[in-house]
């Protein structure tokens, strides 16, 4: 009898331990599985409330509607023209995203939000098949909540694809770097491949870059032949070689205008015309610590904290993700083009060596450790910055959810040793109010929603089918066409993307002469869209029989659109509607109400 009582209590207190275990999987489970639904809220919400950016998203997207509805599926083509800026795969996905659920703003965002998302699944799946589970999970969880990773999520634009691409291919290099299995490099090369199908070459170039970097970090320089392997090579050339050499023979400037004005004349400085942007050396070091705020100074504290990663695997992943983001901020510092999104790829590499910094701190005795005081300091900045014009526009509800935030990451920061990775996942999830915010304030912003505007006034006036014109510039209405869901007309084109379609197809839709818009004011009215400054140039451009004439200010007094008529020139039209000499005094109206 007095042996049986041990056991009794023995399997008691093992019981008790194991319940106790259990709770503890689940409450693990549970907090994992909110941190998931409120970042794919994040991720979800917005995608449709902002309206198009003009010189970007609308280009890109009707570049794709065009070639959903064309069928040229290897030369894209932007307002009936061969635009040869960029590769075809982010347009092809976004053609793939309006056949399956329409034109919608939403829908020519999905692609970059699902590539973004796609980003932070891979991080987790290569580092867990690595025996870096842990640094995984939290490495995907850190870049899903960095605001320019989610920003860009919410951009119909190519660079979280191409973000994405480049993270996959790096860690393939990385895993047969570490592992010796030359299957994963074959793998990095294919995505190096897409990620030129993407953006061109710079993504093989970044690629490239970074491992040569870690690996002169590491001294082991003689290991990139390793690296150099034949079958991947072939695989990249497999890939990528069909598109490039397909539309080399379609048409011939290809080549010279792809390779030496777009990738290289961009990065020298050479490119003309000069539609990008400029900066000193240091012009990114703001923009990086803003995209992976707060964790970029997190990490380093961390790092202070717990000290050196042992030697291993786990200390090559913190150097390779240091290697990673200095190698890219770097290249693209000496490049004369700089715009802040370029500096996206480096994010995922930032992500890794915070979140190995966080998993060593994590795991340091509450007796051996210091309170990281400082932590708290770059998270409150940045969400008083993103509360700020939330006051401004009137929400006060996201406001106060801002707030919440707040005192949700302080009060987590200051928890107990046992609670610091709810402390670390609180933090993360207080960053979603902020997103959601920022993208409502966006959504009333007035200069985004100039062309949508512009779109709802030619849509519901008395001659909705009416040719469209633009005067000189296409890039202030470059979400016009995608709205109307059909072409217009350039006349006398300066813009800077439609400079070189200017010149392969001087004769060719949608560039128009004079005479061009006398023929078209002879078959009734049309539209004209130009900036204001250009008004008193523009009415000389009318023909002398143009009596009749109605303008009207855009959005902030910097665009106007015209509605002449010439009904001397008139000579036949198959709907009379479309020669009424004046306007219904209550389109007039709604154009008031309307812009």
């Amino acid at each position: 009898m007095n042996t049986v009582l041990p056991v009794t209590a023995a399997a008691r207190h093992l019981g008790d331990r194991s319940m106790a275990g259990g709770i503890a999987d689940l409450v693990r489970i549970a907090g994992w599985s909110v941190c998931l639904a409120l970042l794919l809220l994040a991720y979800g919400y917005g995608l449709g409330n902002i309206p198009l950016l003009n010189y970007t998203e609308g280009l890109y997207a009707e570049v794709a509607r065009e070639m959903l509805a064309g069928g040229s599926w290897i030369i894209p083509h932007l307002d009936g023209s061969v635009y040869l800026d960029k590769p075809p795969l982010f347009y092809w996905l976004e053609a793939g995203s309006f056949a399956l659920f329409g034109l919608h703003a939403w829908t020519a965002r999905l692609v970059s939000a699902l590539a973004a998302l796609a980003g932070c699944v891979g991080v987790w799946l290569v580092t867990a098949r690595l025996g870096l589970a842990r640094i995984g999970r939290w490495a995907a969880l850190i870049l899903a909540g960095m605001p320019g990773w989610l920003l860009m999520a919410h951009t119909a634009s190519f660079d979280a694809l191409l973000a994405t691409l480049i993270a996959g291919s790096l860690l393939g290099f990385f895993a047969a770097d570490l592992t010796g299995r030359i299957g994963w490099a074959r793998w990095g090369y294919a995505l190096a491949a897409l990620g030129y199908l993407t953006k061109g070459p710079v993504a093989p170039v970044l690629v490239g870059a970074t491992m040569l970097v870690f690996l002169a970090w590491e001294g082991r320089l003689r290991d990139v032949w390793r690296l150099l392997d034949p079958w991947g090579i072939g695989v990249f050339f497999v890939v990528a070689g069909p598109w490039t050499v397909l539309a080399a023979l379609r048409e011939p400037d290809f080549l010279s205008h792809f390779f030496l004005v777009e990738q290289f004349g961009r990065y020298l400085g050479t490119r003309r015309p000069v539609d990008y942007g400029s900066g000193p050396l240091w012009y990114y070091l703001p923009w990086i610590t803003a995209a992976a705020a707060p964790w970029i100074l997190v990490g380093p504290l961390a790092r202070w904290q717990a000290g050196a990663p042992p030697a291993g695997s786990e200390r090559r992943l913190a150097r390779f993700g240091i290697a990673w983001a200095a190698a890219i901020v770097v290249f693209f510092s000496f490049s004369v083009d700089k715009g802040n999104y370029y500096i996206l790829p480096a994010l995922p590499g930032i992500a890794l060596a915070a979140a190995g910094a966080l998993r060593r701190w994590f795991d340091m005795p509450w007796s051996a450790r210091r309170r990281l005081v400082l932590a708290p300091v770059p998270l409150c900045v940045l969400f008083a910055a993103a509360a700020t014009p939330l006051l401004w526009r009137g929400y006060g509800w996201l406001a106060m959810g801002v707030v919440a935030g707040i005192a949700l990451a302080l009060l987590g920061w200051t928890l107990a040793a046992r609670n610091r990775r709810a402390a670390v996942a609180m933090s993360l999830v207080a960053l979603v109010p902020v997103a959601t915010g920022a993208f409502a304030s966006l959504g009333t912003a007035a200069p985004l929603q100039r062309s949508q505007r512009l779109a709802r006034v030619i849509q519901h006036s008395p001659h909705p089918q009416a040719p469209v014109v633009l005067y000189r510039h296409y890039d202030p209405f470059g979400a016009l066409p995608f709205l109307l869901q059909r072409r217009v007309w350039v006349l006398q084109p300066h813009s800077a993307e439609l400079y070189f379609a200017a010149r392969w197809q001087p004769r060719r839709r949608p560039f128009l002469r004079r005479r061009g818009l006398a023929a078209l004011l002879r078959r009734g009215p049309v539209w004209i869209l130009a900036s204001t400054r250009y008004r008193p140039e523009l009415l000389r451009q009318l023909p002398a029989d143009c009596t009749r004439t109605r303008t009207h200010p855009g959005a902030a007094g910097r665009l106007m659109f015209m509605l002449p008529t010439c009904p001397r020139l008139v000579t036949r039209t198959p709907n009379p509607r479309l020669v009424k000499p004046r306007l219904r005094l209550a389109t007039l109206r709604h154009m008031r109400r309307s812009c």
